[in-house]
């Protein structure tokens, strides 16, 4: 589906195909010439995502690769934000969520490095909430790494770090 941009005329004949790129960040920086940024996470996502899903041979590299550059652009997108909201919205963000099941071990290595709002995400993708009602940050962070643990996204002999 052609997305219309008022910004772009010529989108696709602006960049070389995705599949040409060594690096998904190259490829980003590429088409975000001819895109307002809210296209390029689009792209990266889906072209990235299709790739990986499409091509058995695929190394997980590529998705990491992907789930990174979504990740660090939602951080900076949204690190001078309060809103959970305008947080838990962001188009990363969501990006990440349509993902799926393959980003969950990264997540968890996110949450167990540098935690932060990675709940609704997790509970989109796996459809529990291993989190008691009214637990704090800290403890829904180590509610999800448990789960994960014992799901097999997380090594069995890491525990979360306050």
């Amino acid at each position: 589906m052609e997305v219309i941009d008022d910004n772009c005329t010529d989108r696709r004949s602006h960049h070389r195909d995705f599949h040409s790129y060594d690096r998904i960040d190259h490829y980003a920086a590429d088409i975000s010439e001819f895109y307002s940024p809210r296209y390029v996470v689009f792209f990266v996502a889906k072209d990235a995502w299709q790739t990986a899903a499409n091509d058995e041979s695929s190394p997980n590299e590529d998705l990491e690769s992907t789930f990174r550059v979504l990740s660090n652009k939602w951080r900076n997108e949204t690190a001078t934000s309060s809103s959970k909201s305008q947080i838990l919205s962001n188009p990363s963000y969501l990006s990440i969520i349509e993902m799926g099941e393959p980003v969950l071990p990264f997540i968890f290595e996110e949450m167990a490095d540098t935690p932060d709002f990675w709940f609704r995400a997790l509970q989109q993708i796996t459809t529990v909430n291993p989190v008691l009602p009214n637990s704090s940050f800290s403890q829904a962070v180590s509610a999800w790494l448990d789960w994960g643990r014992k799901h097999g996204y997380v090594p069995g002999g890491e525990t979360h770090k306050d």
